[in-house]
C-alpha cells in the first residue's frame, strides 16, 4: 500500500482560533467578490451558534461576518434548539451578495440530545425555524428577511437569479419550498425525498438537479415549476440493494456541460445530463491505477479548474487524499495523503480562485480549519 503523503508546501491551513469551539463547516463557496465564504457550524454541543466568516485570498484573513442568533434574534437561552448550522445553503449573487438560511441539529442549552421529528411539535424545546438572510460586500450591510421554513432546518438551497427564487430542502420533512429573494410568496411543492438530499446543481433557465435518499435524480424547472422524478438512478453498491442512502453528496457542473457527481455511499464518478424529456448516467468508476493504504469511503469536495480537471476529496478511514480526475483522458492523479503538522485534513465542499487553487474546511477537527491545498505549490 502507498501512504503517499503530501508535500506540505503545497498545503496551507487557516484557523478559526476567534470561534475555537465551533467543530464543522459543510457550506463553502467562492463569491462573485472573489472571497471564499465559509458557513462555521456548531453541531455538537447544546446552544450552540453558527457563524458566517469569508476568506480574503491576497490578504490571506479570516474575517468573522456575522453571528446567527445575533442577526435573527434566536438566543441559546430560549431554550430552544439553537441556529447552529449554516448546512448546504450559501448562495453568492451577481450583485456580490452572499444569501444563506439556517439549519438545525445541535441540541437546546444544556441539552445533550435532540431528536429532529419528536421536537418538531414540543412546546418547549421545538427549532423555531430556518431563517433567510443576505450579507452585501459592497457596504457590509447585513439583513434578516425573517423565518422561511417553520419549525425546520433549511440545510440545501440554490438560487436561481432568473426567476429570482431559491429552491431549498426542508429538514426533517424534505419538503421542496420555493421563495423570492426577499423569503416572501412562499410555495411548498411538497415531499420530495426520505432524509433530506445533499446537494443541488444549477445546470442551466430550465433544469436545476438534486437525488433523492434512493439515488432517484429529480429535476425541476426553476420557470414553470415543474418537478419531474426521472427513471434515471445513480450507481449505488452491490451490498446496498435497497439504496439507502444513495443521495448524492456532493456534484459539479463540468466544462462539458455534464454534471459530475458521486454518492454519499460510494467512491464512483458518475456523471449525468439531461436530453429532451431523459436523463443520461454514466458511471464512470473510479480509474484509480495505483493501491492507497485505507478503505475508501466517499468522495467528496469537488471542484474543477480552469483545463477542466475535476478536483476532489476521496475520503477514506486512514484520511483524505486530494484526487483530480482528468475528464478527457478519464485518468485519476493521486496528489496525496493531506496531513499538515499533525492534522488531517478533511472537507466536504471546495471552492477554487483564479489561481487554481483549492479551498475546503474541516469537518472532524476542533478548532475548524480553513485549508488550501496549491497543486503548483
Amino acid at each position: 500500500m502507498n501512504r503517499n503523503l503530501m508535500d506540505p508546501k503545497k498545503l496551507d491551513y487557516f484557523t478559526f482560533y476567534d470561534h475555537p469551539e465551533n467543530d464543522t463547516c459543510w457550506s463553502l463557496v467562492m463569491g462573485t467578490d472573489k472571497k471564499v465564504y465559509i458557513g462555521l457550524c456548531m453541531e455538537f454541543t447544546s446552544g450552540g451558534i453558527a457563524q458566517l466568516y469569508n476568506f480574503d485570498t491576497e490578504k490571506e484573513k479570516l474575517n468573522h461576518i456575522l453571528d446567527i442568533s445575533e442577526i435573527t434574534g434566536d438566543y441559546p437561552e430560549s431554550g430552544r434548539a439553537t441556529q447552529g448550522k449554516i448546512h448546504f445553503s450559501l448562495c453568492p449573487t451577481s450583485d456580490l451578495k452572499m444569501y444563506g438560511s439556517t439549519h438545525v441539529t445541535t441540541p437546546p442549552k444544556g441539552e445533550k440530545f435532540w431528536h429532529p421529528y419528536a421536537m418538531m411539535n414540543d412546546g418547549y424545546k421545538y427549532f423555531k425555524g430556518a431563517y433567510l438572510y443576505y450579507y452585501d460586500s459592497t457596504n457590509d450591510d447585513i439583513e434578516c428577511f425573517g423565518i422561511v421554513a417553520p419549525r425546520q432546518g433549511l440545510p440545501l438551497m440554490i438560487l436561481d437569479e432568473n426567476s429570482g427564487r431559491f429552491f431549498g430542502i426542508t429538514y426533517p420533512l424534505s419538503h421542496l419550498i420555493t421563495f423570492d429573494m426577499k423569503g416572501r410568496n412562499l410555495i411548498d411543492l411538497g415531499k420530495v425525498s426520505e432524509h433530506y438530499p445533499l446537494s443541488m446543481v444549477h445546470y442551466n433557465e430550465e433544469n436545476i438537479f438534486f437525488s433523492d435518499y434512493y439515488g432517484r435524480i429529480v429535476r425541476i424547472n426553476p420557470k414553470t415549476l415543474k418537478i419531474i422524478f426521472t427513471d434515471t438512478f445513480l450507481s449505488h453498491p452491490k451490498w446496498n440493494d435497497g439504496r439507502l442512502f444513495s443521495m448524492m453528496c456532493d456534484s459539479a457542473l463540468g466544462p462539458d456541460k455534464k454534471v459530475y457527481c458521486g454518492g454519499y455511499l460510494n467512491t464512483r464518478i458518475m456523471r449525468f445530463w439531461p436530453e429532451k424529456d431523459k436523463v443520461i448516467l454514466e458511471d464512470l468508476g473510479y480509474p484509480l491505477e495505483e493501491k492507497i493504504e485505507g478503505n475508501p469511503i466517499r468522495i467528496v469536495n469537488f471542484a474543477f479548474d480552469k483545463s477542466g480537471n475535476l478536483y476532489h476529496i476521496l475520503a477514506t478511514d486512514q484520511g483524505s487524499y486530494m484526487m483530480s480526475y482528468n475528464i478527457k483522458d478519464n485518468i485519476i492523479n493521486n496528489h496525496g495523503l493531506m496531513i499538515k503538522d499533525g492534522i488531517n485534513a478533511t472537507g466536504w465542499r471546495a471552492a477554487i480562485d483564479d489561481k487554481d487553487r483549492i479551498y475546503f474546511a474541516d469537518v472532524g477537527n476542533i478548532p475548524v480549519n480553513l485549508w488550501r491545498f496549491d497543486p503548483n505549490g
